[in-house]
């Protein structure tokens, strides 16, 4: 956590450096990404690219993309559009080119609001090929004390038990977090910290304890089943919400069992399909999982729908999600229950993202232009939408099947007619 590397970019990662102007050249970050990579000694390397905005400014993805494709040792692409809408279909192709992710969050609010964390951890597990266990949002009350399971095996032999929280002022003054072992000892801080096989670090959103197993020396198999991560709110008298302490427990494992997923689709458009494919693997090979397994993916407008996945011939686990019709993200979360050949339950979690916007041709106008093209469909789309509501308000004095039916020119001719009344 104090590594030169770690200390280098706080210092750059700073108020004062980071000044959005308007102008985003994806490209130009992998690139420059890239070119840093190629100074390290590490054969496993990848790239991480944070946007909350557009391509508007050369150098392109596609620029940045042959040269990341290019280079030895492979260097993989793992990208989050933090926001809606942020990635579109380039910066999708080079993650999936890359053997990446490429993730977007929506807005981050209510259960998303601690996506982005999980987001950075699943991308750390896949980094260093390792599996991501659990991830639950959480609510403690003044005066609660409750657990958290986390379920490891014997194919684990290093874990990382990690909790974000909501920082107030009371917290994370007014937390207290335990460990408790398979076997039911209790392990507080101090504890942890005189042991030599594990470190721990604590900030100011999130408390981390990294474990190298066996957890006592004398005990080989103490880490093998039930793990419970401890949180009690020591806030007493505290008014409204300030002494309510949200946060989640996620954890990940060095792990000889892993969970691979990735959604699959060939038109982005609304109504089309999403193939959701689990890939779950123990020492490399296909591996099956406790039935049954399912995901649950949620629609940009928050419905949550939850879907069964059939065993396919390769060993995977797979179904097709059809209720696309919405323009944005569609987050899919994955948490699957596995039996190790010691016969320990297990826990493995996966989230992904599908995605559907309205595709816009290109025209020659370059990469602006076909930015403005997609922001103006997008736009008309909305103010469908926007008169479908007005009407059913004046109750029906346009037929909303003619409305759906309507070209986009009819479409904006009928805007711009109660564009006129209003003014009237």
């Amino acid at each position: 956590a104090t590594g030169a590397g770690r200390l280098a970019a706080r210092s750059v990662l700073t108020t004062a450096n980071l000044n959005p102007d308007g102008s985003t050249s994806i490209g130009g970050g992998l690139i420059n990404g890239s070119s840093v990579l190629d100074g390290g000694t590490a054969d496993s390397r990848a790239l991480v690219v944070l946007t909350d905005g557009r391509q508007n400014t050369a150098p392109d993805i596609p620029a940045g993309t042959a040269v990341v494709v290019a280079k030895t040792p492979r260097q993989r692409v793992f990208a989050v559009g933090l926001g809606l809408n942020q990635l579109e279909d380039r910066l999708l192709q080079i993650a999936s080119v890359t053997n990446g992710t490429a993730q977007i969050t929506g807005d981050l609010v209510d259960q998303r609001e601690f996506l982005l964390q999980k987001l950075y951890v699943q991308i750390l597990s896949d980094i260093n090929d390792e599996a991501f266990v659990r991830d639950p949002k959480m609510v403690a009350n003044p005066g609660d004390r409750q657990a958290t399971t986390i379920l490891l095996g014997e194919v684990d032999i290093a874990a990382d038990f990690i909790i974000v929280f909501r920082k107030t002022y009371a917290f994370p003054k007014y937390v207290r977090i335990e460990l408790e072992a398979p076997d039911g000892t209790i392990l507080k801080e101090a504890d942890m910290a005189a042991m030599p096989n594990v470190d721990i670090v604590k900030r100011e959103s999130h408390i981390y304890y990294r474990w190298q197993f066996p957890v006592f020396p004398g005990k080989p198999e103490m880490h093998q089943g039930p793990w419970r991560v401890w949180v009690e709110n020591l806030a007493h008298g505290e008014y409204f919400n300030a002494g309510v302490f949200t946060y989640s427990v996620m954890a990940k494992t060095r792990s000889d069992f892993r969970l691979g997923g990735r959604v699959v689709q060939t038109s982005f458009s609304p109504g089309s399909p999403m193939e959701i494919i689990l890939e779950p693997t123990l020492y490399g090979l296909p591996v099956q999982l406790n039935e049954p397994v399912r995901v649950q993916v949620t629609r940009p407008d928050g419905v949550i729908r939850t879907l069964t996945l059939s065993a396919d011939e390769f060993g995977g686990y797979r179904a097709t999600f059809t209720d696309t019709g919405l323009v944005g993200p569609y987050p899919i979360t994955a948490e699957v229950f596995a039996t190790t050949p010691a016969g320990y339950t297990i826990t493995r979690f996966r989230q992904m993202t599908g995605l559907i916007y309205l595709p816009v041709q290109t025209d020659g106008w370059g990469d602006s232009g076909e930015e403005l093209c997609r922001e103006a469909s997008r736009a008309v789309e909305v103010l469908r939408k926007l008169i479908e509501w007005c009407c059913k308000q004046r109750k029906g004095d346009l037929d909303l099947k003619v409305l759906g039916r309507a070209s986009k020119k009819d479409l904006i001719a009928e805007i711009a007619r109660r564009v006129e009344e209003e003014k009237d």
